[in-house]
């Protein structure tokens, strides 16, 4: 048993003095604390392409243009790592309402969808996903009652 509490003991010992024991010249550690200093964007960092149409109306990227072509230049920093976020629709000034009739339901194409709603279900399958959820709330509540009944 002593053998075991002096064997943890300078395990410890030792876990507790390595960092001390890695430490860089200079007074940093073997992990610092302060940014890496590979990731801030630098000149070197920053390129630019450009992206020009031809005749055909094909898009080319490259780091030179030809001559004689009007390009954009797109600015890219390998340093950075933002991705630019999609903008959401503006809202319609006043919510638009459709009127769906059961005469359009019953038929066989599909209608076209609302402005502003996707959908994805097909209206004219909505009559049968009804009748299916009602089947299994209804086996839903015959299984309970099976699990009541065992308790």
């Amino acid at each position: 048993m002593k053998r075991k509490i002096l064997f943890l003991a300078v395990f410890l010992l030792i876990i507790a003095t390595l960092p001390w024991l890695l430490m860089q010249r200079g007074g940093n550690g073997f992990l610092p604390l302060t940014p890496d200093r590979g990731t801030e964007s630098t000149a070197s960092t920053r390129q630019t392409f450009y992206k020009w149409q031809d005749a055909s109306g094909q898009w080319h990227f490259g780091e030179q243009v030809p001559e004689g072509v009007q390009a954009v230049a797109i600015n890219v920093d390998t340093a950075a790592n933002i991705i630019q976020s999609v903008k959401a629709p503006a809202p319609a000034a006043e919510p638009t309402t459709a009127v769906i009739s059961k005469e359009t339901l019953n038929d066989n194409a599909p209608p076209a969808p609302l402005p502003g709603v996707p959908f994805t279900v097909n209206p004219t399958e909505i009559p049968q996903l009804l009748e299916k959820t009602k089947q299994l709330q209804q086996q839903m509540g015959q299984r309970q009652q099976q699990i009541d009944a065992v308790r």
